[in-house]
């Protein structure tokens, strides 16, 4: 997505004569909350482009932030601008454009916290930040991050999800993670949580087909997060591994440090340490 709103422009944008009306900005603001309340993710890029070309023009914005009186407004209109940005990446799948714009947005959540009044959308998207850091295995990041939120804000409903996928995903309590993948505060936040669940499944079965020569179904489903045999299947299908007479056999010329029994204890844990 090439709707890099507040950044790509600005040094080209203020300079110009033309100064654009802050009612033509809000017609174009409308347009684009209609557009994407009715999915129309096409028409939202086409309108996020144009938004760009405008906003650029506001001198009230980052890093000028000069004042004026329609200052707050335009800061308001360019926050929600910001946010529909990030949701737009999401519901697209652009992990790129979604790093790129709440980058952006994150300067008026810190940066202009004393000067607007707090979107709703702030625990919101903070906390799908933080769940896209965990899925993206970037630990580090996602504690950088955590730290610049208020001990207050972390009792939010939106920032307590990601906060127990994390621990979930440290501890190993994959069949808790599994509880929560159903159980997301926003369906904004099913993207990246199903990537989060995904990465753990392809790290099981590594470590599986390492710990084991074969297992039972039943052993196998629960210890590779399979809720059905239709899902091993096709798991055991994309692995090379054969299923015959109950029992899942992973790959030939298996090392002999690997079990014989074709049985799971739940003593045996697989410990994922990074994602």
């Amino acid at each position: 997505m090439q709707a890099d709103l507040l950044v790509d422009l600005q040094t080209q944008g203020r300079g110009a004569a033309r100064m654009v009306s802050i009612q033509v900005v809000a017609q174009k603001h409308e347009q684009l909350k209609k557009a994407f309340a009715s999915n129309a993710f096409d028409q939202c890029e086409q309108i996020l482009e144009e938004l760009k070309e405008l906003l650029v023009q506001f001198t009230s914005l980052p890093p000028l932030f000069q004042q004026s009186a329609t200052a707050e407004q335009e800061l308001l209109l360019a926050r929600d601008v910001l946010e529909h940005a990030v949701l737009l990446s999401t519901k697209q799948h652009d992990d790129v454009g979604f790093d790129r714009h709440y980058a952006q947005l994150r300067t008026y959540y810190v940066d202009t916290a004393q000067m607007l009044p707090k979107s709703e959308q702030e625990y919101q998207l903070t906390g799908l930040n933080l769940l896209r850091l965990v899925s993206q295995n970037r630990i580090a990041e996602f504690h950088t991050e955590l730290e610049l939120i208020p001990v207050e804000a972390q009792s939010n409903v939106y920032i307590t999800y990601t906060l127990e996928l994390e621990r979930c995903l440290m501890e190993g309590a994959y069949s808790k993670l599994l509880q929560l993948r159903s159980d997301v505060p926003s369906d904004t936040y099913k993207y990246f949580t199903e990537l989060l669940v995904e990465a753990v499944k392809k790290e099981l079965a590594s470590c599986t087909e390492k710990a084991y020569q074969s297992l039972t179904l039943a052993d196998a489903m629960k210890v590779l997060m399979c809720s059905s045999e239709a899902e091993l299947q096709t798991l055991a299908t994309e692995k090379g591994w054969q299923i015959s007479n109950g029992k899942l056999t992973f790959g030939l010329g298996a090392d002999s440090c690997k079990s014989e029994v074709g049985t799971f204890h739940p003593s045996h844990s697989l410990h994922i340490k990074r994602v």
